[in-house]
């Protein structure tokens, strides 16, 4: 991930509203591959928008 889209990620991570709601994981080309629900979007997404390593 370039240093523009991390920061674009992060700059929208920021935005999120602390209410409840839905969101969407995507793979690199653009097909959800999870649905999750939260009470909270901002600390629900968090886990997410972190760097998986292996």
């Amino acid at each position: 991930m370039s240093e523009g889209s991390k920061a674009q990620l992060k700059e929208k991570v920021r935005r999120l509203p602390h209410k409840p709601g839905v969101y969407q994981m995507k793979d690199r080309i653009g097909q959800i591959i999870y649905v999750g629900k939260a009470k909270d979007l901002k600390k629900g997404s968090a886990p997410t928008s972190k760097p998986h390593v292996r």
